[in-house]
């Protein structure tokens, strides 16, 4: 197995669960803990329609595809049950780094560093994005314009508290202005595209376990990890 060092998610309270199963193998990115910029460069803007059933995406669990050049990339639909909106998700990813768990009969060896994993949403694209060019705070660092289809609209059309702010298991995080008498409409979407950098496999108190996991990530061609949470 590739022993090249990683840069680890943290471990903490998720939407998806407040610890991991012991004896599973999550997919982990979090390069942007070293360097901020590394998570919004994945950012897509705007977010992409997804058609769920076209794709054949399980509510839970991913699907993957090979590109036009062969390599295998995933596709991982985020549960609303776990992040009602997609920024319940992203704010937890940049504080935590992105912990999502593989299934057991996953193919790895079809993995390597050049693969990624599409993470789609049911609210990721504010159709109605139109109607949000009165929001005076719009900002996009990309140059979009309030109004125009912008993950950032997201910003001003979640949901939120009294006092403009969301509260998610990694803790609140704000939200600006709203449109004024406007009810968004959302699409799924693809919103975000990160690299496949490592796999982590939590240890299981039976080495049994360990042992048939670890043949099983044997000819993954990224870097794998057997860690305790």
């Amino acid at each position: 197995m590739p022993a090249t060092a990683v840069t680890r998610a943290r471990v903490a309270p998720r939407g998806c669960g407040s610890a991991r199963t012991q004896g599973d193998i999550y997919l982990e990115f979090a390069l942007h803990l070293l360097d901020p910029a590394a998570l919004m460069a994945c950012l897509v803007d705007p977010p992409i329609p997804f058609d769920q059933r076209l794709w054949g995406v399980p509510s839970i669990g991913v699907r993957t595809f090979p590109d036009l050049d062969g390599v295998t990339h995933l596709v991982d639909v985020v549960g609303q049950d776990a992040y009602p909106e997609t920024l319940d998700f992203l704010t937890e990813a940049l504080r935590l780094g992105i912990s999502r768990k593989i299934p057991g009969d996953f193919a790895f060896d079809e993995l390597t560093p050049q693969s990624t994993v599409r993470l789609i949403h049911a609210r990721a694209l504010v159709t109605n994005h139109a109607h949000f060019s009165v929001c005076p705070d719009f900002s996009c660092p990309v140059g979009h314009q309030a109004g125009e289809a912008c993950f950032h609209t997201l910003h001003h059309a979640t949901p939120r508290d009294e006092d403009g702010t969301r509260t998610t298991p990694s803790g609140r995080y704000p939200l600006r202005s709203e449109a004024p008498g406007v009810t968004p409409q959302y699409t799924m979407a693809n919103f975000l595209t990160v690299p496949v950098s490592h796999l982590v496999l939590v240890r299981h108190p039976d080495p049994a376990v360990n042992q048939r996991q670890l043949e099983r990530l044997r000819h993954a061609r990224i870097p794998v990890v057997l860690a305790d949470a």
